[in-house]
């Protein structure tokens, strides 16, 4: 709507609010809108955003899911073409928002590039 010229606002959001909002499910966070995002934006807006997350069901099979972490990670700049907000994803915000375990695929590419995962993403199947 922000992008359309519709006179709409971004929601400014406090600690409190945003603790409220991650109560059971912490899937939003902090995010920065920088400058001239939009048409007439002329300053950074301070915000939350929820991240987008590429879903598979878990029975797709763990080669599938390397390669096409491994492809989607390893051509970024495709992606930043393809979409303004893409610029935002890269390996230090790929796990920002998620809030279930990874796909055993998925995984074995964020450890092999050498990524942090908090112990609430790693799949059961890694512990085994």
């Amino acid at each position: 709507m922000f992008a359309s010229g519709v006179n709409a606002s971004v929601l400014e959001v406090t600690d409190d609010q945003l603790d409220s909002i991650n109560d059971g499910q912490p899937v939003f966070f902090r995010y920065t809108i920088e400058e001239e995002s939009y048409p007439r934006q002329l300053e950074p807006i301070e915000t939350i955003a929820q991240s987008n997350i590429l879903a598979v069901d878990k029975h797709l099979d763990d080669e599938s899911v390397y390669r096409l972490t491994k492809i989607l990670f390893e051509n970024l700049e495709t992606m930043y073409q393809v979409h303004n907000s893409a610029k935002a994803m890269s390996l230090e915000t790929a796990l920002d928002g998620v809030s279930v375990p990874l796909h055993i695929g998925a995984y074995t590419y964020f450890e092999e590039v050498g990524m942090d995962i908090p112990e609430e993403l790693i799949p059961p199947e890694a512990a085994e």
